[in-house]
């Protein structure tokens, strides 16, 4: 019987240089790719090293919500960027909120930056409120760009001093900022477990005025709780208090639940019955004889119109009525400091120093403070959570489980298989 033929395919010399010629051709289409993207990446100067482009009519103003030198080192912020289009041409654009060199001053993954596009016809003006996270102490920019990616603008947003406390004037009084600005603050123990670690401080208070809208001239206040992140104390006028838009009202909420010290002074006797202030202390403030802090001179309840208030939570305190809300505390002044006998008056400045040096203690009581890059070590760890602190038990029960596996099923094989049935196991 003539089995049948077997063929061979064999490569000829042709076959084999056309292979040659496609791997070669493949090979140099990917080197050319791999070149443009390369050469394309190289053009792209990295943020800081970038040249400057000059857009005319383009005036751009950028700092923290707080002022300048209030950016929080280790947490979240609020930045302020106005914009305003003076051009006869329109502007479209990038804002972008950045660490200043793309790597933490100590180490660590840098924060993701916060990007806004932005839109601008001719003569228009625009405010943005950016949320922008700092880790590790880095220092943040805030950098605009064009439509065609060129730098327009870029300024460094400056920190805030370890060595000063921030009261924020939600009223932007320059009389308070005179009386108060500058004022040393004497810690006898530990200021703040974040911040302060000396046992005797000798801090200045920083007083930072809310900035005002250059259009309409008013008061310009944080739309995210961490606003107010740098800030230990704010200072509000009940009249500004209840004309809170949503937005502002939340983040103001916000801030004092979990920690922060809000100090309002009742600018009109309507402001009573609102009810905002109401949900702030419980009830509604109801006025009463003046506190006994002032028996040690009668002539100050003349002259700085002193009164008190009780209702709800509220209880006597220093600067006059006190009452808490969440992890902060709410305060009823029984003063306007920023009236003029009240700058003028040593009892007013003492009273306000002693306020912001009980709030500033208090900051350590809050595990978590609103804004905080939190990093929990080890035994905050092992406490919160319990597979944490089990890891060995449970690494060790997992090798037993994986040694039973190995040597159970070839023993049990064995001894089935000697029965007869080996399938039995």
């Amino acid at each position: 019987m003539n089995s049948p033929a077997m063929t061979t395919s064999v490569p000829t010399t042709a076959s084999v240089a056309a292979r040659r010629r496609a791997w070669g051709s493949a090979i140099f289409c990917a080197a050319v790719a791999s070149l443009l993207l390369a050469t394309r990446a190289s053009a792209q100067p990295a943020i800081g090293a970038t040249p400057m482009t000059k857009v005319s009519g383009l005036v751009i103003d950028a700092q923290a919500i707080l002022g300048e030198r209030t950016v929080s080192q280790t947490g979240w912020n609020e930045i302020l960027l106005r914009l305003k289009n003076d051009g006869a041409s329109p502007f479209k654009g990038l804002v972008r909120v950045h660490t200043s060199d793309g790597s933490s001053r100590y180490g660590g993954n840098d924060p993701a930056p916060t990007t806004a596009k932005i839109s601008l016809a001719p003569g228009a003006r625009v405010r943005l409120h950016l949320p922008a996270q700092a880790v590790g102490y880095n220092i943040l920019k805030l950098s605009v760009f064009d439509a065609a990616g060129n730098l327009v603008h870029q300024n460094v947003l400056r920190e805030k001093s370890d060595a000063s406390i921030i009261l924020f004037d939600a009223g932007a009084a320059q009389p308070l900022k005179a009386s108060l600005d500058q004022q040393s603050l004497v810690f006898t123990g530990p200021a703040s477990g974040a911040r302060h670690h000396s046992t005797a401080s000798n801090i200045t208070l920083d007083v930072a005025l809310a900035p005002r809208d250059a259009a309409t001239g008013d008061v310009v206040l944080p739309r995210f709780s961490v606003g107010y992140s740098s800030a230990s104390v704010v200072r509000m006028p009940s009249d500004q208090l209840t004309s809170l838009d949503a937005a502002e009202l939340h983040a103001l909420a916000n801030w004092v639940n979990a920690g922060g010290n809000l100090a309002i002074n009742i600018s009109r006797p309507e402001d009573l019955r609102h009810a905002t202030l109401a949900a702030f202390v419980g009830a509604t403030p109801t006025p009463q004889p003046v506190p006994a802090m002032t028996t040690l001179d009668p002539s100050l309840v003349e002259t700085l119109e002193l009164k008190g208030y009780s209702g709800g939570n509220l209880r006597e305190s220093p600067v006059g009525a006190t009452a808490s809300y969440g992890l902060g505390q709410v305060h009823i002044l029984a003063f306007d400091p920023s009236s003029p006998a009240a700058v003028e008056s040593l009892f007013v400045v003492a009273r306000m120093l002693q306020l912001v040096e009980r709030s500033e203690r208090r900051r350590p009581a809050s595990l978590f403070p609103i804004g905080t890059a939190f990093r929990p070590n080890d035994t905050l760890a092992r406490e919160l959570d319990p597979n944490v602190g089990s890891r060995w038990p449970i690494a060790f029960g997992g090798l037993l489980l994986l040694l039973y596996s190995v040597v159970a099923g070839p023993l049990n094989f064995a001894r089935h298989r000697k029965r007869g049935r080996p399938l039995h196991s």
